[in-house]
């Protein structure tokens, strides 16, 4: 066989040498051995075109391995009308939902601070108050203020756990016309407080006093109207667990409501 020439020094080397026996430069390999090594890179360089086309799209004309990976990790990519519309869209409705979010985590007007509840005993003493006054010959009124209210409220009302969300309490509070009022419960989710508010208007209805749900709220933002007969049933199934005053309410021909108080008028003798 030949022997291998240097390139470098010409040196004739042995032709199994690697490296020149002279100057230590790497001699050209043999062309079979150029051959096995080029369909080894040829099949190298199929299985990493595969994967270059599996992680992103296929493209028209020929590029470089470098061009290829620029192009899957998002760099040297042209600018067109559509990339920059999408992105105005992700934008547009992260910040809707960031609105959103933060409406809903705002205290909403008009919610009454956090009262201490009544004990047993004056629960008691309230709620022979209100009957009291229904079976009184004349001057049938009873009149009572929000905070004492709430304070039966937070005495009365069977608030259920729950695992993700957890009912601080529920309150009254005064609306936006003498016949409405807000009643509203403080959540707490992940330690973070939303207040719920459900607008009524009480109203007669055959002998009795009902509420007609109007609008709802969660923090400062409106709920749409489907969801508030959902959450007024809830609501009331909440204000049941008052009981017996609930009923006595109810027999009520007015209740008007004030900033400060609600006042309870009988105007017929009730019916023991």
């Amino acid at each position: 066989m030949n022997p291998f020439i240097c390139p470098a020094c010409n040196y004739a080397n042995e032709p199994n040498r690697v490296f020149c026996q002279n100057c230590g430069m790497r001699l050209f390999k043999r062309e079979e051995e150029s051959a096995d090594e080029t369909s080894r890179k040829k099949k190298k360089s199929k299985g990493e075109d595969t994967a270059i086309r599996r992680h992103g799209r296929t493209l028209d004309k020929p590029m470089s391995r470098d061009e290829l990976y620029d192009r899957i990790e998002g760099r040297h990519q042209p600018v067109t009308f559509d990339s920059v519309l999408f992105a105005l869209i992700r934008l547009a409705i992260i910040a809707a939902l960031t609105a959103v979010i933060f409406q809903m985590l705002r205290v909403p007007d008009g919610v009454p601070p956090m009262v201490q509840a009544f004990n047993e005993a004056e629960a008691k003493a309230f709620e022979a108050s209100i009957t009291a006054a229904r079976d009184r010959r004349n001057a049938k009124v009873f009149s009572v203020s929000f905070k004492d209210a709430n304070r039966f409220l937070a005495q009365r009302v069977d608030l259920k756990p729950a695992n993700l969300i957890r009912c601080l309490r529920c309150y009254v509070a005064p609306g936006t016309a003498p016949d409405k009022f807000y009643f509203g419960s403080e959540q707490q989710m992940i330690a973070m407080p939303i207040y719920v508010q459900i607008l009524f208007t009480l109203q007669r209805d055959g002998g009795t006093m009902t509420v007609r749900p109007e609008a709802m709220s969660i923090g400062r933002l409106p709920m749409p109207s489907f969801a508030v007969p959902w959450m007024a049933r809830t609501a009331d199934t909440t204000a049941n667990t008052a009981g017996a005053t609930l009923e006595r309410l109810r027999s009520a021909n007015t209740i008007k409501i004030t900033t400060d108080n609600i006042n309870v008028i009988w105007a017929e003798p009730a019916k023991k």
